[in-house]
């Protein structure tokens, strides 16, 4: 039924529709069109990639492939408004492939195992994708799809998937917010949060190679109480912290008494 000359059209405009969009189209896969609820956001992709923009109504009229990168909330609403006889693929972590196969015989996940920003580039062709789908129709799209973006596809059950999410949210936003408290405390105190750059890249680096629970060092592995009685002293007056420290540091040490 979907050939390679099936026409693509994505839905949304935030992070992920942009980069998407422009891997895509580096990768010379023709999308015919864009709509996305946030017009200025779509007027913005469509400008810069040459892309028509779709009207609302056309939704239901159109075939093709429709790329639903959306917030998942937006995903089951959004799908509802598409041809029922067109394939359909959501871009989610968390939500199942079976909300599109309430509505469409046609359905697929295309997952990318990433965190985006919107004028942010990052390389494609070191991506894995996570990818479900409901016939060999559809496989073959999104396994096409990942070889020309010269990447990896792994098929990726709904209920394995929301496990990837999970841990992906721990290790690229929680992550990412510690980075931001050290950020913020350094910032009150009128400190360089500069300094601290040499040691962020190397943890992440020897975690990678070394495996981050057998890189893990500190005053809680070490279970260094005067140390940790001293930092609690320190941030005695900012509650919010101090309780982030101290959860932190017990979740480390509790960890530990594991092995």
């Amino acid at each position: 039924m979907f050939t390679l000359d099936t026409p693509i059209y994505i839905i949304g405009s935030g992070n992920i529709a942009w980069n998407l969009t422009k891997a895509f189209t580096n990768a010379q896969i023709s999308i015919r069109g864009i709509w996305s609820r946030n017009h200025q956001a779509a007027l913005e992709i469509s400008q810069t990639f040459n892309i028509p923009i779709i009207e609302e109504n056309h939704l239901s009229q159109l075939d093709g492939i429709f790329i639903l990168a959306v917030s998942d909330a937006a995903i089951e609403p959004v799908a509802k408004k598409i041809n029922r006889q067109a394939g359909i693929i959501h871009t989610s972590g968390s939500t199942t492939i079976d909300i599109l196969n309430q509505t469409h015989h046609h359905a697929g996940v295309f997952y990318p195992l990433q965190t985006f920003s919107k004028h942010r580039d990052v390389a494609f062709n070191q991506i894995p994708i996570l990818i479900e789908y409901s016939n060999d129709d559809i496989k073959n799209i999104l396994e096409n799809w990942t070889t020309k973006l010269q990447t990896q596809s792994y098929f990726c059950t709904s209920a394995d998937r929301i496990k990837y999410h999970i841990a992906a949210v721990f290790a690229c936003n929680f992550v990412n917010h510690m980075i931001a408290q050290a950020e913020y405390w350094l910032e009150i105190h009128q400190l360089r949060f500069d300094l601290l750059k040499p040691l962020i890249t190397e943890t992440i680096q020897k975690a990678m190679e070394q495996g981050s629970r057998q890189s893990q060092t500190g005053p809680a592995i070490r279970n260094d109480q005067i140390t940790i009685e001293k930092h609690l002293k320190t941030l005695e007056h900012y509650d919010e912290l101090k309780n982030l420290y101290s959860f932190v540091t017990q979740s480390i040490m509790s960890n530990l008494k594991k092995e």
